[in-house]
């Protein structure tokens, strides 16, 4: 795991978007940290349920999340601002499957 800590509002943003892609079927989450912005990716197999809670939180943080649909598979992209609240550690990137 990263050993940066990001605002409270930034943690709970993503970790909602992770809870809600990941309920219906396997994911695989990467995490890539680019100093001014955190872009959470997640994959999964079959549909998205729905992100609007997220996008608007995303909104709410001047942050972006797409979603993208493939014939059997679907990626939610979430870009965030990052600004660190423990160490600022740049370009660190994070793969779970």
């Amino acid at each position: 795991m990263p050993d940066t800590r990001y605002p409270a509002v930034v943690e709970s943003t993503a970790y909602r978007l992770l809870a809600l892609a990941s309920e219906r079927s396997p994911s695989t989450v990467s995490i890539d940290d680019h100093g001014e912005t955190i872009t959470i990716r997640v994959d999964v197999d079959g549909d998205l349920p729905d992100l609007t809670e997220v996008r608007d939180r995303a909104t709410t943080l001047s942050g972006q999340l797409t979603v993208s649909v493939r014939s059997t598979s679907s990626r939610a992209t979430l870009v965030l601002p990052a600004q660190h609240g423990v160490s600022s550690q740049n370009d660190q990137s994070l793969t779970r499957t």
